[in-house]
């Protein structure tokens, strides 16, 4: 495992990417006070790419397929989406499986929050992102949160720095 400084003890690509929400919430040059954020950002970017490459190059056929399936790839545009929004006060962002869901004080941010790549979803009246590779996949079975919640899981993150809800 390379050795890295802010991912510690990272053996799947769903561990790493929740280190990297954690990271981000705390060092994106948005929202940290640290003097020089932008700098730690790249290199948090820099070594989540590296680590994602890494784990990945050393799965088994199935673990891969079953990672692909779970929409788990390092250029999924995920990272790029919470970089859009995480400086918005007063929204949620919900992390439930692949799939971002966007709740709080949205509506004078909806520009924003559409032009990052969200979706608005009118009968949980939340926003929605997903990776590309769900664009596909129409599930004609409404899905409450509380379902969806127990289903995939989900962990809350508001986007104050130093912050995390779960």
């Amino acid at each position: 495992m390379p050795k890295t400084r802010f991912f510690n003890n990272i053996k799947t690509i769903e561990e790493l990417k929740k280190e990297y929400r954690k990271l981000a919430m705390k060092y994106h040059p948005d929202v940290s006070k640290e003097q020089n954020a932008e700098e730690i950002m790249k290199i948090i970017n820099n070594e989540y790419e590296l680590l994602f490459a890494y784990i990945s190059s050393n799965m088994t056929t199935e673990q891969k397929e079953q990672t692909q399936k779970q929409g788990h790839n390092v250029n999924d545009g995920y990272r790029e989406f919470i970089e859009k929004l995480i400086h918005i006060p007063d929204i949620e962002l919900e992390i439930c499986g692949s799939w971002i869901w966007i709740s709080g004080n949205t509506k004078q941010y909806k520009d924003i929050i559409k032009n990052a790549g969200a979706f608005w979803a009118s009968k949980k009246i939340m926003w929605y992102w997903r990776p590309e590779q769900y664009k596909q996949v129409f599930n004609k079975k409404p899905m409450s949160m509380d379902y969806i919640r127990n289903k995939y899981g989900s962990e809350k993150i508001n986007n104050k720095p130093y912050e995390q809800v779960s």
